[in-house]
């Protein structure tokens, strides 16, 4: 049971003194609750469904208290509760004594405490501590209600691990417009509409792509979607992927999308290779339009994007930094997937910048130490430890780097939390939602946040191709393969 926690605990862990109960935020309390008339929406039930899964990953006692009324949802409760073994949800009113955190979904009249609101209305989601005026109309956006759920979780991770405020403070008004990955302005963005037509790729079912099926089944997808990923489950996976119980261990897990969404699109899910499964592309089936890259290694990563769809999602997350990016086919000014995650030539500079974060121009700063800019420059997945060495020599930041490349190399304890994988996927879905309803994206190519400071302090990350990339070098040919397989 244990290590259903591992990789969650290894996140906490890394925290170090930043987290003074780091050690012991599993066994801590927390309640799940709702009211008002945002909890009878189809948004409020996604938000307190998602919430659900996600805090039992990261808490061994979830309470859920809901209001009388709310029989119905309590059933669904009890379906996530029973699958993870965990005790049935109550009904009526509850006390806070000895609680440690609670997430209240909707609205609330709890004015103090340990309180997290969530909620959404179309594609805002609002994350407060005190009770908010009610909405006066509610526009369904279920991506939203699933990334609200995730906030809301970060911030009860928070107040469990006790994080110190200059690591990231509690979030005490948020309104943040995932359309346009901005603070919100009034505006609730495009009405999701009443059909999506996929032809789509997902590659990756792990934290990531649980999110990205678990949202694809609630909206009102067509088509096809075809999903790739060589691995099973395992016990460490249950900590992290949204979708995953101890039942599933040794399921395939493109198997296991494929059931859950046959119901109403034709998907079809490979246990194997990106690598060996592109080789089908053509003659079994044909190319897709657009690929959802949800992978955690760059040679996948090329091989998604050297099927040259029209355009590729990414998702990439670090222990706590969430992002996205897109790249259509051709765009001269957006970076494909190869530029953005560049191997390059491994020499030594490389090398150690590959393993800490830093700019190759800073490695050999003789007297240099770890500034901020460092921190912005560096990949998704190195930020979160380059800024616990912010004022550090970068000579002794590279070489304790080096020494954890070397040690890490056991995949079951890497670390991760599940509210950053899914804020990944939300990003995803919504990048594949505006490229289907014909709608302009902000991104050139990637927005990316720490989680646990917030989106309202993400960036929008442009970034141009590389000149000496295949998607330049070679651009009239692959223009030329698009064109023939079309035919």
């Amino acid at each position: 049971m244990q290590n259903h926690y591992s990789r969650p605990m290894k996140s906490a862990e890394g925290l170090n003194n930043l987290a003074p109960d780091r050690h012991r935020f599993l066994e801590k309390r927390v309640i799940l609750t709702g009211g008002g008339a945002y909890l009878h929406t189809r948004d409020g039930r996604i938000c307190l469904l998602a919430s659900l899964r996600l805090l039992l990953r990261i808490c061994k006692n979830v309470l859920v208290q809901l209001p009388t009324g709310s029989e119905d949802l309590a059933l669904e409760c009890d379906k996530v509760l029973l699958s993870m073994g965990s005790a049935p949800s109550k009904i009526g009113k509850f006390s806070c004594d000895g609680i440690d955190a609670i997430l209240v979904i909707g609205e609330s009249d709890l004015h103090e405490g340990p309180v997290t609101i969530a909620s959404n209305n179309g594609w805002i989601a609002n994350i407060s501590t005190s009770p908010q005026s009610p909405e006066a109309s509610h526009q369904d956006n279920p991506i939203v209600a699933f990334a609200a759920a995730a906030l809301g979780v970060t911030e009860i991770f928070k107040r469990l691990v006790n994080l110190k405020p200059e690591r990231g403070q509690i979030i005490t008004d948020l309104h943040f417009d995932f359309f346009k990955y901005e603070i919100a302005n009034g505006s609730l963005g495009p009405i999701i509409p009443s059909s999506i037509e996929l032809d789509a790729l997902l590659g990756g079912v792990g934290a990531i792509g649980n999110g990205c099926i678990y949202l694809l089944n609630l909206l009102p997808v067509t088509g096809r979607l075809l999903v790739v990923d060589n691995q099973t489950f395992g016990s460490e996976n249950i900590g992290t992927c949204l979708l995953a119980e101890p039942s599933m261990v040794g399921v395939s897990k493109a198997r296991f999308a494929e059931n859950y969404l046959s119901h109403k699109i034709l998907c079809k899910g490979f246990r194997e290779p990106i690598s060996v499964f592109s080789q089908r592309l053509g003659k079994e089936f044909p190319f897709p339009k657009v690929i959802l890259g949800a992978l955690d290694n760059i040679d996948a990563r090329y091989e998604l994007q050297e099927i040259w769809p029209a355009l590729v999602i990414d998702g990439a997350i670090g222990v706590f930094a969430s992002q996205v990016s897109r790249h259509p086919f051709g765009a001269d000014d957006i970076a494909c997937v190869r530029c953005l995650f560049k191997n390059g030539h491994r020499d030594a500079d490389v090398v150690a910048s590959h393993a800490s974060g830093i700019d190759t121009s800073r490695i050999r700063e003789l007297n240099g130490v770890v500034n901020q800019d460092d921190i912005n420059r560096a990949p998704t997945a190195k930020r979160d430890w380059l800024a616990l060495n912010v004022g550090k020599p970068i000579c002794s930041v590279v070489q304790e780097a080096m020494a954890q490349s070397i040690s890490n190399s056991n995949i079951e304890f890497q670390p991760s939390v599940p509210f950053v994988a899914n804020l990944s996927a939300a990003m995803m879905v919504t990048e594949l939602v505006k490229f289907t309803m014909g709608l302009e994206s902000n991104l050139e190519p990637r927005f990316q946040f720490d989680v646990l400071r917030g989106p309202a302090v993400g960036q929008l990350l442009p970034q141009s191709p590389d000149p000496r990339c295949i998607c330049r070098t070679r651009f009239k040919n692959i223009e030329a393969w698009r064109e023939s397989r079309i035919l």
